[in-house]
C-alpha cells in the first residue's frame, strides 16, 4: 500500500519547490524593475538639470537682451538730445566733443541720465547762457540744487536760469543764487 504521509510531502516539496523557483523569478523581475526605475530617475534628473540650465541660459539671455536695449535706448535719447543741443550753438566756437563729455561726466558725477543733462543742458543754452564754461557751471549747481533740493533737474535749471535773467549783473554767481534757493528751501522744510 501506498504511504500517505511519504505522498504528501514528496507533492508538498514539489510545490515548494516550484514556488521557490516562482519567488526567484518574481524577485529577478522586481530587480530588473527596480533598475529599470533607477535608470529612469538618472535619467530624468539628467532632463531636469539639461532643462533648468537651458530655461537659467535663457532667462539670462533674455536679460542680456532687455539690458543692452535699455543701453540702446539710453544712448539714443542722448545722442538726440545733444543733437538737440548742438542746433543752438555755433560749432565754429563751441567744441561739442566737450561739451559732450561735461553732459557725460555731469551725468555719472550726480547719478542722473545722460540725456535729462543734455535736455538740460539744452534748456540752459536756449535761455541765453551760449559760453560752454558758463552753461557747464549752471548745469553742476543746477545737478547739486536739484538733489539737495528734491526737485527735478530740469525745473532746477530752469528756476536758475530764470532768476540769472531777472537780476543781470546784479547777481555774482550761479553757486550764489543755488545757495540762496537751498537755504530757502531748508526753511520751508523746516516750517512744516
Amino acid at each position: 500500500m501506498t504511504d500517505f504521509a511519504a505522498l504528501q510531502i514528496s507533492i508538498d516539496a514539489t510545490g515548494a519547490v516550484k514556488a521557490s523557483d516562482q519567488l526567484d523569478k518574481l524577485g529577478q523581475s522586481s530587480k530588473k524593475v527596480e533598475s529599470s526605475i533607477n535608470d529612469f530617475e538618472r535619467s530624468s534628473n539628467k532632463s531636469f538639470a539639461l532643462i533648468k540650465e537651458s530655461v537659467l541660459g535663457l532667462a539670462a539671455g533674455f536679460s542680456a537682451i532687455q539690458v543692452a536695449s535699455a543701453s540702446f535706448s539710453a544712448f539714443r535719447d542722448f545722442e538726440k538730445q545733444i543733437s538737440s543741443v548742438s542746433t543752438l550753438v555755433d560749432e565754429s566756437i563751441t567744441d561739442m566733443t566737450q561739451l559732450r563729455d561735461a553732459t557725460l561726466s555731469l551725468g555719472a558725477t550726480y547719478g542722473k541720465l545722460p540725456a535729462e543733462q543734455a535736455k538740460t543742458f539744452y534748456q540752459i543754452i536756449s535761455s541765453g547762457v551760449t559760453d560752454t564754461t558758463k552753461a557747464t557751471e549752471l548745469l553742476d549747481q543746477a545737478n547739486k540744487l536739484s538733489i539737495g533740493g528734491f526737485s527735478d533737474l530740469f525745473k532746477t535749471a530752469d528756476s536758475l536760469t530764470s532768476i540769472m535773467a531777472a537780476y543781470g549783473d546784479k547777481v555774482k554767481s550761479v553757486a550764489d543764487i543755488s545757495d540762496t534757493l537751498f537755504v530757502g528751501t531748508l526753511g520751508q522744510n523746516n516750517n512744516r
